[in-house]
């Protein structure tokens, strides 16, 4: 058990001897010096009293509990609160102990107890490259997939393969009528020139076929001689999806066939991000196996889904305060959101998931609460326990991207950029390191700003992407926190480890600021597996970096007393594993030097 959880453990007994059990002990504001706090307004009528009064008399209650061994110091009223400090010897002693032993585990807990979560993301169009916006989504799902392994949860990867929607069908169509299919470069970039070219000639944009035939010439005269002569282009490509709706095995390994072949280029960002997947789920499955039918049967047989006078298929959910949507085209095709209702019952019912996490753009909103209220309707247990993460867009300040355009800013190039510039910056800073060094830590850097900067938003709000915040050492970045992990090894490496210290002797403001930080690290952790939320590490790791430069600029660690220094010593290295361990989480390395 670590320290927070004793502590409240500790105040629940002590509010029980009150005649409250199971209270609910709050975290003080930044403005108050307090470590946990126990409002009284919702005894108020209970009791009969005014709360300020209820706390007077339960302060004297507790008291009487509060002996030598305790670790709550003092209780403390103001006004309707109870204030309780924890002594911050105690404090000391157990966050240096807990962190010691457990180093790169610190933070970790059973709360998972092994149960299945499947992870959805990224499941981008395999239409062209991942551009910035799909990004968010990877580096979302890397860092929760980390956050919920750290407290063992089965976390599955699942990547699902959109392989035969209208944009896929598109590419599809090209592809298949090229007579030289040799793939010349990365095929996701391969595949994406195909795309945006059998687009423009589809939707004959004479601007947009204009703009492609500049940038593309070789792969424009190739796709253009293919089908510019083509009729109906459209009908051709609608036909292909009617022909998998009915079993055409062909065309359905046409259709994988690319999503494979873009899926391979995807597969080489991912490698740069550690990214694997467990599972590989194709939109098509669903289809093939009749999962799909079975779906639409069911909801048939609720008497939700009504045919319409144009030949469609809605499902009814305006008693649900929810708008009613087409699950079957007139032709009989089903809809993305008609698969993903098979998708996600064969999620829970087939891999055996306790939770399913699917991390999409927020414009998919409104489809994710149609997909859940489905699932409720069809009386699926595990309806609740399906979440939508809700990302916003990423903006780039001046770029307008566009797949039908060939224009995207890739992730693989904002890596590349971000890297180039780290390096800049660290030949500058230190430029006696070797070429090696400053190669490796560049990397280290210019990855991390990226993903930092990304994921210290909350992911429903939109993020605007400055490569020169996300590369500033002073900011609320990933280098100020990787450069604060390097001051501190650096400290460390100076002296070497030490034998032995005194942990009593950590009673300055700056330093007791600094343990109750590490103290939370391990209710930080539960915080964003309970929200989902990442940028909640990334708050913490930023206040933790700012706590301790505050620390080390004010206080001397070396050239301390001895048995000062010593407990310094451990403190400062004990900061840097924290900062590792929180790093690590969110899919950020954790340079010894820069």
């Amino acid at each position: 058990m670590y320290l927070y959880e004793a502590c409240e453990k500790e105040i629940n007994f002590m509010l029980e001897s009150c005649g409250i059990k199971d209270a609910k002990i709050e975290m003080p504001p930044k403005n108050i010096d307090a470590d946990f706090s126990y409002p009284c307004f919702s005894l108020s009528k209970t009791l009969n009293k005014k709360p300020d009064l209820i706390a007077k008399e339960f302060k004297d209650k507790i008291d009487k509990k509060i002996t030598s061994k305790s670790l709550v110091k003092r209780c403390e009223v103001l006004g309707p609160y109870l204030n309780f400090y924890i002594d911050g010897a105690k404090i000391a002693e157990a966050v240096i102990s807990d962190i010691y032993k457990l180093k790169g585990q610190y933070g970790t807990t059973d709360e998972g107890k092994k149960k299945k979560i499947i992870l959805e993301y990224i499941s981008a169009n395999p239409i062209h490259p991942l551009h910035i916006g799909s990004a968010r989504n990877a580096i979302l799902g890397k860092s929760l997939t980390n956050t919920y392994t750290f407290i063992n949860y089965n976390v599955k990867s699942h990547y699902y393969m959109n392989d035969i929607g209208l944009q896929v069908a598109k590419v599809a169509f090209g592809y298949s009528k090229l007579k030289d299919k040799k793939v010349t470069e990365r095929p996701d970039v391969w595949i994406g020139k195909i795309y945006a070219i059998t687009s423009a000639i589809i939707d004959d944009d004479a601007e947009i076929k204009k703009e492609l035939e500049n940038k593309w010439p070789v792969m424009y005269g190739k796709i253009n001689e293919a089908i510019g002569s083509e009729k109906d282009i459209i009908e051709q490509v609608k036909a292909m999806l009617q022909k998998i709706e009915a079993g055409d095995k062909k065309t359905a390994d046409l259709f994988k066939v690319v999503g494979n072949l873009c899926t391979e280029g995807f597969k080489e960002t991912f490698s740069r991000m550690n990214i694997k997947f467990d599972s590989y789920d194709y939109e098509s499955m669903f289809i093939i196996n009749g999962d799909v039918y079975k779906v639409i049967d069911a909801l048939k047989k609720k008497k939700v889904l009504k045919k319409t006078d144009q030949g469609t298929w809605i499902i009814d959910l305006e008693e649900y305060n929810m708008p009613s949507t087409v699950l079957v085209r007139s032709d009989e095709t089903t809809l993305y959101l008609t698969r993903d209702i098979a998708y996600s019952i064969w999620k829970f019912e087939k891999q055996k998931a306790d939770k399913a996490i699917n991390i999409i753009a927020s414009e998919q909103e409104l489809p994710q609460m149609q997909l859940k209220m489905a699932l409720k309707i069809l009386d699926k247990p595990y309806a609740e326990n399906l979440y939508h993460l809700s990302y916003g867009l990423v903006n780039l300040p001046g770029v307008k991207m566009s797949g039908r355009r060939g224009r995207y800013i890739t992730f693989d190039y904002v890596l590349d950029e971000a890297i180039k510039k780290a390096y800049e910056v660290v030949n500058e800073k230190n430029g006696d390191l070797s070429l090696k060094e400053k190669k490796t830590i560049s990397e280290m850097v210019g990855k991390g700003a990226v993903i930092y900067s990304i994921l210290k938003v909350e992911a429903r709000k939109s993020v605007t992407f400055d490569m020169n915040d996300a590369l500033d050492f002073n900011g609320n970045s990933a280098p100020y926190i990787q450069y604060t992990h390097a001051r501190a090894k650096s400290i460390v490496n100076k002296v070497g480890k030490v034998k032995s210290y005194d942990t009593s002797l950590l009673v300055a403001d700056s330093e007791q600021r600094i343990l109750k930080r590490l103290a939370g690290f391990p209710s930080i952790v539960k915080s964003c597996s309970k929200n989902v939320s990442p940028h909640i590490i990334c708050n913490y790791l930023f206040e933790l970096a700012q706590d301790f430069n505050n620390f080390y600029n004010l206080t001397p660690v070396i050239k301390a007393d001895d048995d000062v220094r010593n407990a310094r010593l451990v403190l400062v290295d004990l900061t840097a594993q924290v900062i590792k361990n929180g790093l690590l989480l969110l899919e950020i390395e954790a340079p010894d030097k820069m």
